[in-house]
């Protein structure tokens, strides 16, 4: 865990978790590592009350999800963006990787059952450490057949 703290939440991550502006809520930024090194970088944001549900002692080396859910909080449903981005001089040095190499770029809120927010998560992935993958099947059903997730 890099940092940990509560912050005025930036105005696009205050949208995106549907707050007024200048809400306040808890910023953590993490690099995650494995046996061969770093791979990603990530900045995850909480609105109140989820905020005050985690602290640095629970949080550990689990993902903030996993302690939202150990607080009693419940996810149902998430909307997820992938795209790629260049390292900058901060990240590059996080990952130790060169200045503007490319990454893969993922924005995630995770909602309650109700569908407010409860998280939003902007990762910064290495594409020779990191995979991403999804399984599909084909929808026979209508005129023009489709790809779907598969469950």
């Amino acid at each position: 865990i890099l940092s940990f703290d509560h912050v005025v939440l930036p105005d696009d991550t205050a949208r995106w978790l549907e707050c007024p502006p200048k809400s306040t809520g808890l910023r953590i930024e993490r690099v995650r590592s494995d046996r061969d090194g770093p791979f990603s970088y990530t900045e995850c944001y909480l609105r109140e009350p989820e905020a005050a549900l985690v602290t640095r002692e629970a949080l550990g080396n689990r993902t903030v999800l996993s302690t939202l859910l150990a607080a009693g909080v419940s996810a149902a449903a998430a909307e997820q963006r992938i795209s790629a981005t260049l390292a900058d001089v901060e990240v590059a040095r996080r990952l130790k990787i060169e200045v503007s190499a490319p990454l893969i770029k993922l924005m995630r809120v995770v909602r309650n059952p109700e569908g407010r927010p409860i998280e939003l998560i902007y990762g910064l992935y290495r594409p020779d450490r990191y995979e991403y993958r999804v399984k599909l099947s084909r929808d026979r059903v209508g005129e023009a057949p489709q790809w779907t997730l598969k469950e």
